[in-house]
């Protein structure tokens, strides 16, 4: 559930960047170049493009992790399974005296 609403809120981020990356490309070309204005936008371009960036490197991340839990689940689950088929050999004790009887069990 969190990891949902983490990669939801990476994704909504990256949008949010890439547009105001855009934004901010095209009204600093219709700048003046020597102003202080034009060296304000073109920061708020830098730090949105970098923002996007990490937006879409934390998006990869949860991904991989989500792709990571799903092979863990299925590797514990494929040898919980596997482990409930095998059957084990228990020395067995007749009347409190040790026998030579052996008697399977299955592994629950």
């Amino acid at each position: 559930m969190v990891m949902n609403t983490v990669e939801a809120v990476a994704e909504v981020v990256e949008a949010v960047a890439h547009k105001v990356e855009e934004v901010a490309d095209d009204i600093a070309d219709k700048i003046p170049e020597d102003g202080k204005l034009k060296s304000a936008f073109e920061a708020v371009e830098a730090i949105a493009k970098e923002t996007a960036k990490d937006a879409h490197m934390v998006d990869e991340l949860i991904e991989n992790v989500e792709g990571a839990e799903d092979k863990v689940e299925d590797l514990f689950e494929s040898a919980m399974h596997g482990a409930g088929d095998q059957k084990t050999k228990v020395d067995g004790r007749v009347g409190g005296q040790e026998g030579n009887n052996v008697e399977e069990k299955k592994i629950e």
